[in-house]
């Protein structure tokens, strides 16, 4: 927020978080030593001692994975976390899981995915990223409640629908939807379209990614298309435009203020991508890049 703000307000916001971030890691980290007897043999996330560690509140640390980029760029704390969360099965379908959600016994909690998602795509885990957002809305999004619950049971694997009323508000009821279930998802389709690199300080910058998180099913279709924006970014105000016509792809992009933008090819469903063309001339500010395919 800061750096979209900019001058004094943006330095002040950029302050506040600066702060939040070094005593948020701090905690983290003397948490993580408590857990493992000072030794650092193993690694539960916020595992304040007796609890199973597989429970919905041990999985609260996910609040760290939010999109407040808490991490930077190489931080062995983001890769001990993911990799814990991997190995011991804590993700569905790139989705936070946990074991003792009542009868039901599993579920998950769709928002405490969007840092781990979104640590994928920088880090160039496309196929991580597309998944988990194909999760949030197959799964995890309720068309009843037009949102997603804050929990969702998971049977047999699946997520499960149907046994309980959607009574929002109901005393004990685990069917409340997410209030921030909307914003969350925007947030992830922005992401997929648009998303600041990591910096060389390993922070997100000026430097934006184009289409990195977009799905191949976004184009399967002859006269596929999608635009984006004018909207707001770290590095500064970015439009996208893309459309697909026979094979191929072009994309016009204009982010005039942006320091590097990297436009990611689209995947085609059924061809592989045969080269890449960027245009010579500017058009208005705008660039173009095409992408021409062929049958695989």
């Amino acid at each position: 927020l800061g750096g979209i703000l900019g001058g004094e307000e943006g330095a002040r916001w950029s302050a506040a978080g600066a702060r939040m971030r070094a005593a948020t890691l701090a905690a983290f980290d003397a948490m993580r030593q408590a857990d493992a007897g000072g030794a650092g043999v193993d690694f539960y996330p916020l595992h304040t001692g007796g609890g199973d560690p597989g429970s919905y509140y041990q999985l609260m640390v996910a609040g760290i994975l939010d999109p407040l980029d808490f991490f930077a760029r190489g931080d062995a704390r983001a890769a001990a976390m993911d990799a814990w969360l991997e190995r011991t099965g804590r993700l569905h379908r790139g989705l936070p899981r946990f074991d003792d959600w009542g009868h039901y016994g599993a579920g998950i909690d769709a928002h405490y995915a969007v840092g781990y998602l979104l640590r994928a795509l920088r880090g160039g885990r496309r196929a991580v990223f597309v998944e988990g957002l194909s999760a949030l809305v197959e799964e995890a999004m309720d068309p009843a409640v037009g949102t997603f619950r804050e929990v969702g049971p998971l049977l047999g694997g699946e997520v499960a629908w149907g046994e309980e009323g959607h009574l929002p508000g109901r005393r004990l009821s685990r069917s409340e939807p997410c209030v921030g279930g909307v914003g969350v998802l925007l947030m992830l389709l922005r992401a997929a379209v648009v998303l600041e690199a990591w910096e060389e300080d390993g922070q997100p910058g000026e430097r934006l990614l184009l289409l990195a998180g977009v799905p191949a099913s976004w184009w399967g279709e002859e006269g596929a298309s999608l635009g984006f924006g004018p909207a707001p970014t770290l590095g500064g105000p970015v439009e996208v435009q893309a459309s697909r016509r026979g094979w191929e792809v072009e994309v016009r992009y204009r982010a005039p203020e942006a320091s590097g933008v990297e436009v990611h090819p689209p995947e085609v469903p059924g061809s592989r991508l045969v080269s890449a063309c960027e245009a010579s001339a500017r058009d208005a500010g705008w660039m173009t890049v095409v992408f021409v395919y062929e049958p695989a």
